[in-house]
């Protein structure tokens, strides 16, 4: 049946496309792209050649492709192709099946993961009641189609580039290729619709919008609002997910006047929408300094922290929360509005047990860089000293109470690792 499905299916299309219908996939060549194959992942271009020996179709898809029209070094690379999961999992001996909602294949290299998809179907009605019926509703997810089909489920046309390696030529069914010439986010479909089916497109939207300094398309910001109101009823773990991928990929400043300029932040964490005027201009311009140090961290290839992300995020809720008590509290009470706040913000983004734990040290460590300075020789050996002391320097740029503290501790850093120095050199003597 699905079969008989996706062989209708381009029957259609193409009769269409002869017919003058609709426009058909337009193909771009090196000449005009200018991309080499050369340049594409090695293991990206190996799994392509591996499967096209087989007797499948695989092509490379996506962001990469767009990141490269925008003259952006690309991060990952995906291969799509008419292989089934099972199939490409033969293929490769370092590989895994992963994902429920949609299966993809991982193949893995010393240094590197490639995602290996299966060509996307579209739905059909008979779909939707055996999906019904079975009571799996991410049947309607795995269903394999071709690559006609595949571009019709992708988000947004910049996304729904194919390159072929063995011809060196773009594949574009949407209008991508103007699109990024453009510099224009538009999405495939009904905006409204591709937005109620899948609210995260909406984040997904001002995401690649902060990443390639695209505009939206007036149907995006006519129709944004319906998938924002709708975030909360998705899962808390894959809106974690989307939210590390926007503040942690080296264009969290873009991406935060985007949120703030669309008020996503309160959306995603309640404790937002309790700040007046004056407490979120303060909050902005806090979590302004904490994503310039998170994209100079990114850029410099070092470790970004999704605790201390959160912990930033939710800083301005807690000083919210604490405030009520007054300036000055017991660290118990300090304690207990942090297990509040974080009780409260975990309703809409997931907030593991191990990422609470990451939080509550850094905001006790906060309590103790300013109450604290007598017991200086314990609160320096706490594990998580250093990513405290980096949170607070970071509060010092914004907070005039935090500087005289950021000073003090600074200095108190620098003697105890000038310290172990010293005695090097008296051991030497």
């Amino acid at each position: 049946m699905r079969n008989i499905h996706n062989t209708a299916y381009d029957r259609i299309y193409y009769f269409g496309v002869w017919a003058n219908l609709w426009p058909g996939p337009q193909y771009y060549g090196l000449a005009e792209h200018g991309i080499r194959a050369t340049v594409m992942s090695p293991l990206a271009r190996t799994i392509i050649q591996t499967l096209t020996e087989n007797g499948y179709q695989a092509l490379i898809v996506g962001g990469c492709i767009r990141d490269y029209l925008c003259k952006i070094a690309p991060k990952d690379f995906d291969v799509v192709t008419n292989a089934t999961p099972k199939q490409v999992r033969k293929l490769f001996r370092r590989s895994r099946i992963i994902g429920k909602r949609f299966q993809i294949v991982h193949v893995v290299s010393k240094d590197e993961v490639i995602e290996v998809s299966t060509f996307r179907a579209m739905e059909s009605w008979w779909d939707k009641c055996i999906a019904k019926l079975m009571n799996k509703p991410n049947h309607v997810n795995n269903l394999h189609g071709t690559l006609v089909q595949d571009k019709q489920r992708r988000d947004f046309s910049a996304n729904a580039l194919y390159y072929d390696v063995a011809t060196e030529q773009i594949i574009d069914f949407t209008g991508g290729y103007r699109a990024i010439q453009q510099k224009q986010l538009e999405v495939i479909g009904e905006t409204k619709l591709r937005f109620q089916q899948d609210p995260v497109r909406a984040i997904r939207a001002l995401r690649f919008a902060a990443k390639t300094n695209f505009t939206l398309s007036d149907s995006i910001c006519a129709n944004l609002a319906v998938g924002l109101q709708r975030l909360p009823s998705l899962s808390a773990d894959r809106l974690l997910v989307e939210m590390t991928k926007l503040f942690y990929q080296g264009y969290g400043q873009a991406s935060l006047a985007m949120l703030d300029n669309y008020n996503v932040l309160a959306v995603l964490f309640p404790g937002y929408a309790g700040l007046n005027k004056q407490e979120k201009q303060a909050a902005v311009t806090f979590l302004q300094a904490l994503m310039c140090h998170a994209d100079r961290r990114y850029q410099q290839n070092k470790h970004l922290s999704v605790g201390f992300l959160l912990a930033g995020l939710l800083w301005p809720v807690l000083q919210k929360q604490a405030r009520k008590e007054g300036i000055k509290v017991a660290l118990a009470v300090w304690i207990q509005h942090i297990k509040k706040v974080l009780r409260q913000e975990k309703k809409v983004v997931a907030i593991t047990k191990r990422l609470q734990e990451v939080v509550q040290d850094i905001w006790v460590l906060q309590y103790r860089f300013a109450h604290d300075r007598l017991k200086k020789h314990l609160v320096v050996k706490h594990p998580r000293f250093h990513a405290g002391y980096d949170f607070l320097a970071i509060r010092s740029q914004v907070e005039q109470d935090a500087v005289s503290a950021a000073i003090y501790w600074h200095e108190v850093d620098a003697q105890r690792r000038a310290k172990p120095q010293k005695d090097k050199q008296g051991d030497k003597a």
